[in-house]
């Protein structure tokens, strides 16, 4: 789910301070329609989530626990017997992101089953809701970005994490967005390992400052800047860079930009959900130096280890965490200062503002948002 495509866009989305946080369900930009939760028929509502909740990211998996936990929706594995169901009771296709990877002919093969689906939900007069991690599709392949446009011209209605994409989606002709934030990850992971046994295990020094920037090694994650940047800095601390990297290209460039500073270590490799915990108890403070982005997960998982962030202006991350959880830099040029800057901050209160950001973003009242907007699109179609 991780980050996504997107820009900065000045311009205000409502008529509040950009800096108040959004009340979950939100839609007084774009659409302002109010259906109550006992719209849609009694029982759970069905769902089908394409992809299938992934293994490597927990977000679909929270959503639709806290759906089930809460007798709101269940989520159904066969689209025969979902489709079946779906002409007699509510029933939605929720889409997240469309995958469509892999050696010729794989790419292809798996998006025209994806289009096959969003066509039969349509035929079938069932409500397909997208949410929009992504504006764009980060690899860009002809056969994604078939599937994507397909999405955006037969989606009923789109979720929203915040409302600079809701602003962004309006514009592109959708009346029916909600924003509805992302949830936090403290249920997916072990808590952060206590910061002087981490560093233990990792072999850092318990008193220098550690910067991490972890995540998906991907290029517009603007890793390579980072490495550039920090190595210019005349400052006594640790960067590390962890993540798998998308290709041995992106890892080697990496090493290489690296090779000639002690102070800088790339962990160019896959870590464990167990492991997570001890990279992030190392750090003070998480780096996400992006080039361009919609939604982050990193800043999500960094909240909800109690890190606070490096995030570059950007109006959709600035509604997700409290202004005490980061340090804004504005552009690459003052990257450099904002890692100086945030050295010279009282780690502590960011570290307690960083807990509060991620206490906003509970799965209950999100999971309630989400199927309250699964009903609005399911009467939507329905009339």
């Amino acid at each position: 789910m991780e980050d996504a495509d997107g820009r900065h866009d000045p311009e205000h989305l409502s008529d509040r301070d950009e800096t108040e946080p959004h009340r979950i369900g939100d839609r007084r930009y774009g659409y302002n329609s109010r259906v109550s939760q006992s719209a849609h028929s009694p029982g759970p509502i069905a769902v089908f989530s394409i992809p299938a909740p992934l293994a490597e990211n927990p977000y679909q998996r929270l959503l639709y626990d806290q759906m089930a936990a809460a007798g709101l929706g269940r989520l159904e594995a066969d689209f025969g017997g979902f489709v079946a169901q779906a002409k007699a009771c509510p029933g939605v296709v929720h889409a997240h992101w469309l995958f469509a990877r892999g050696r010729w002919p794989l790419p292809w093969t798996k998006a025209l089953r994806h289009l096959w689906r969003l066509r039969s939900a349509e035929r079938h007069a069932i409500p397909l809701v997208w949410t929009a991690h992504n504006l764009e599709p980060h690899q860009g392949s002809r056969s994604e970005t078939f599937l994507h446009d397909r999405l955006l011209a037969s989606a009923d209605g789109v979720i929203a994490h915040d409302r600079m994409t809701a602003r962004a989606l309006e514009s592109r002709g959708f009346d029916r967005v909600a924003i509805i934030p992302h949830g936090h990850f403290r249920d997916a992971y072990p808590p952060p390992v206590d910061r002087g046994s981490a560093r233990q295990t990792l072999g850092l020094d318990e008193d220098r400052p550690v910067f991490l920037a972890f995540g998906r090694l991907a290029p517009y994650k603007g890793f390579e800047t980072l490495i550039q940047t920090f190595a210019r800095l005349p400052m006594d601390a640790t960067l590390l860079v962890v993540g798998s990297p998308t290709s041995s290209e992106v890892a080697s460039s990496l090493r290489s930009l690296a090779a000639s500073d002690s102070r800088i270590r790339i962990h160019s490799q896959f870590v464990p959900q167990a492991d997570v915990a001890t990279w992030f108890g190392a750090s003070d403070w998480v780096v996400l130096p992006f080039k361009k982005i919609t939604t982050s997960g990193s800043l999500i998982l960094a909240l909800s280890m109690g890190r606070p962030a490096i995030i570059p202006v950007h109006p959709g991350l600035q509604e997700t965490a409290d202004n005490n959880a980061v340090e804004l830099f504005d552009g690459k040029d003052d990257l450099g200062n904002a890692l100086q800057r945030a050295l010279d901050r009282d780690r502590s209160a960011a570290e307690a503002a960083a807990t509060r950001s991620c206490d906003r973003l509970a799965w209950g009242p999100i999971a309630e948002a989400t199927v309250r907007f699964y009903g609005e699109c399911w009467h939507a179609r329905a009339r």
